[in-house]
């Protein structure tokens, strides 16, 4: 069976022209193909940028079904699925990562409410009269000697605050710290 040199030339156009149509056909599917995939990554990209947004915002300032959306938005997203609780806390707006500092609770001594001083109104009843009678002058010392050991209290709890919350700061930074080290080493080992 033998192809004449005239039946080989058809067939020869026949798939040049089928080529020209193809090729251009092949291209523009492809083509709209990657385009449709870049436009789509781009989408879900400014969408992921909107639900963080949302998730950034004060919770109690929204409503909750926004939150929840953003939260599917991100976790649709995102390569590997958040866990149920990390989607609560997240659609609560608790923060997903707890820190393993626990703050102890201040001293009692520290809470003990401060005490509203009265020197105002003692030296205003002094100076209505004008005058101090030896009574007077004797009730007067006293209930000054009382206010300055309200004075004294309010100071001591305050200090006892201040102290505390020195503290919490040091122990935090120092914690920060290791953390901050423990990270950035972490990268260094790996090579």
């Amino acid at each position: 069976m033998a192809i004449s040199q005239e039946t080989l030339s058809r067939w020869q156009s026949i798939a040049s022209i089928a080529a020209s149509i193809a090729i251009p056909m092949i291209l523009a599917i492809f083509g709209y193909l990657v385009q449709n995939q870049i436009a789509s990554e781009g989408l879900r990209k400014d969408y992921v940028q909107i639900a963080i947004s949302i998730l950034k915002e004060n919770p109690s300032a929204q409503e909750k079904e926004l939150r929840t959306w953003a939260v599917k938005v991100l976790d649709e997203n995102s390569p590997i699925p958040f866990s149920s609780k990390a989607k609560s806390s997240l659609e609560k707006g608790f923060p997903l990562v707890l820190s393993h500092f626990i703050f102890p609770d201040a001293p009692e001594s520290c809470m003990k409410p401060a005490e509203k001083l009265g020197f105002i109104p003692l030296f205003k009843s002094v100076t209505t009269k004008g005058y101090l009678e030896v009574d007077d002058v004797r009730k007067f010392s006293i209930k000054v000697l009382n206010e300055a050991k309200k004075a004294e209290d309010n100071t001591a709890s305050l200090k006892c605050l201040q102290d505390w919350i020195r503290a919490i700061k040091k122990d935090t930074d120092e914690f920060n710290e290791k953390q901050a080290e423990r990270l950035t080493t972490k990268p260094n080992a790996a090579k």
